[in-house]
């Protein structure tokens, strides 16, 4: 599951919901009073986490506009702004805002330029930010003649 949905609507699977929200737990143990960055958001479960977790404002960003409206619908609260932007281009996007915290989970194996993501988040990056990136290992996940189309 590339996307947790978290409408009404949506289907709830435990494993997959388990799974997405804790790949946040290592930003939740150090995101209380910081400026944080939640690139690739999705529909901002993350962010509403991290803010509920004491960050002083979460500004989650991610390519799909259809993720952002459910995002804005479901977890919109003080201190946390959702846009629609590409990954690639965080720093066009976050104007003179620095982050002492960039969350960046899932994301790098779906960019055509990943270089030039990490170059962005570099340049958004105040001087003692912490930056925490994952990626799936498709080898763990996959039989060896299945892959995810996605990756």
């Amino acid at each position: 599951m590339e996307r947790l949905p978290c409408s009404d609507e949506a289907t709830y699977q435990p494993i997959e919901a388990a799974i997405h929200v804790s790949r946040y737990a290592g930003a939740l143990e150090i995101c209380a009073g910081k400026r944080v960055l939640d690139v690739a958001c999705g529909e901002g479960y993350g962010s509403f986490l991290m803010a509920q977790a004491g960050a002083t404002n979460v500004v989650g960003i991610d390519a799909s506009a259809e993720a952002i409206a459910a995002a804005n619908r479901q977890f919109a609260s003080p201190g946390i702004r959702f846009m629609t932007g590409d990954a690639e281009a965080v720093n066009d996007l976050t104007g003179e805002a620095k982050f002492d915290l960039i969350v960046s989970l899932e994301t790098i194996e779906h960019l055509s330029n990943p270089i030039r993501f990490l170059e962005a988040i570099r340049k958004v990056a105040d001087d003692d930010c912490t930056i925490i990136i994952s990626c799936p290992n498709d080898n763990w996940y996959y039989e060896e003649d299945q892959s995810n189309p996605f990756h």
